[in-house]
């Protein structure tokens, strides 16, 4: 009977600090919450999964399965949180958005003469920005395998907030990411060209972008960043990279395949190598009845590179001059280490052997469609892509002379002129 009593006395007080006035006093409440995000017995079981669920069926199915099939966080409680919302005014904060934005997400967060400042639910950092501050809004938000906390509204549709936190998750330290200085200069910019590429060329079947498209700064450059997860309101199902491995009934030659060809996609199409291609920055999309459909959704932008003959060939002056201000330009392939995508297969495949398969079909796949795309029937690289044997295609150096040999051809006037015609044919103009 105790128990009972004291279990209902701490979940009126715990309901009690997670209302907007209480929860960033340094009171009594700061004490309980350390002590309800402990209990997961508790605090999980009984106060959040009684929440009703706010999100279009597909979006829970995927927003569940990055929580629950990444093994980093999966033991940790999570379900649905409440994220609080600070008053920052205009004049402490720089905004930044991109071009086209959906206007409902601006006004999600910037107000007339104020903004609202994201406060991260895990995070004890005392240098985040409005830490603080008294909380002035709250939402029901959901974590994803990141930092990053997914929210849905009708009006706006579904967004990612990522905003600065030490503890991604309730357990997980990783003090690097209080701090969001350097990546939210770069997002911007690579949004805007990724968008002006899709004005001016026909779209890829095989890939999905998921852009950034607000930043708001505080005077110390820490800021936080808004994703459009809108592309992903289709209909379709999607799973995180990472559940590849544990999810034996999707794995087969159609996954590394297509992720080949869409790195390759990436490249022609972008002019982009995505430098940190791991599992936990892909996603995989699925048919309502749950089968690959082929198609491969990037995110994390901001962590993207472009190559300079492919933007030369695209002719976006403009947004080329912006990566270029940012020194998000490089001058060859090869000086990205992971510029064919392996590290996808490192962080969602533990078992060597998938590995090697799985990064062999890539291999070709990639190779494959670069000169399908650009019309290469023979030469020297595609001799050596031929003759590669199952050992060469999984041994770094000789991937990256191979990706040498590719920077080579792109540079060449050969190169330049299949570039130059793949343009081309897939202008819209």
């Amino acid at each position: 009977m105790n128990r009972v009593v004291l279990f209902l006395v701490v979940g009126l007080l715990g309901n009690v600090c997670l209302q907007p006035a209480y929860a960033n006093n340094d009171s009594s409440c700061s004490v309980l919450r350390q002590i309800l995000a402990k209990s997961s017995s508790f605090y999980d079981r009984v106060i959040r999964r009684k929440k009703p669920e706010i999100y279009p069926p597909e979006v829970g199915r995927w927003l569940h399965a990055e929580q629950k099939l990444n093994s980093s966080v999966r033991n940790q409680p999570h379900s649905q949180v409440q994220l609080l919302f600070a008053r920052a005014s205009r004049e402490e904060v720089t905004l930044a958005a991109a071009t086209g934005i959906n206007p409902n997400i601006i006004s999600r967060f910037v107000k007339e003469d104020h903004v609202l400042w994201p406060v991260h639910p895990y995070n004890r950092h005392a240098q985040v920005p409005y830490r603080a501050s008294p909380a002035v809004e709250a939402s029901t938000v959901y974590p994803t395998a990141s930092r990053s906390l997914a929210e849905y509204d009708p009006a706006m549709g579904l967004i990612s907030i990522k905003t600065p936190t030490d503890y991604p998750h309730p357990y997980l330290w990783q003090g690097r990411k209080a701090d969001l200085s350097h990546e939210a200069d770069d997002v911007i910019p690579v949004t805007n060209y990724l968008s002006e590429v899709d004005r001016k060329f026909k779209r890829s079947s095989r890939i999905m972008l998921l852009k950034d498209v607000l930043v708001v700064k505080e005077a110390d450059g820490n800021a936080f960043i808004v994703r459009d997860l809108n592309p992903m309101l289709d209909g379709n199902r999607y799973l995180p990279g990472f559940a590849l491995g544990r999810r034996r009934s999707i794995y087969s030659e159609a996954v590394p395949e297509a992720l080949g060809k869409a790195t390759a996609d990436l490249l022609l199409r972008y002019g982009m190598v995505h430098s940190f291609p791991h599992a936990q920055n892909i996603l995989l999309q699925l048919d309502r009845s749950g089968n690959f459909t082929g198609k491969i959704v990037y995110r994390d932008l901001g962590d993207g590179h472009f190559i300079l003959p492919i933007l030369e060939s695209a002719g976006l002056a403009e947004a080329k001059g912006q990566l270029e201000s940012q020194h998000l330009v490089k001058g060859s392939i090869h000086e990205e280490v992971e510029a064919l995508g392996f590290a996808f297969y490192r962080s969602a495949l533990p078992d060597h052997a998938d590995f090697s398969t799985a990064a062999r079909i890539h291999f070709r796949a990639y190779f494959s469609e670069i000169f399908d795309q650009l019309g290469i029937v023979s030469g020297p690289l595609v001799d050596r892509v031929r003759v590669a044997t199952p050992g060469d295609m999984i041994e770094d150096s000789y991937v990256h002379s191979t990706v040498r040999m590719l920077d080579e051809f792109l540079s060449s006037p050969e190169g330049r002129e299949a570039l130059r015609k793949y343009h081309a044919k897939i202008r819209l103009e």
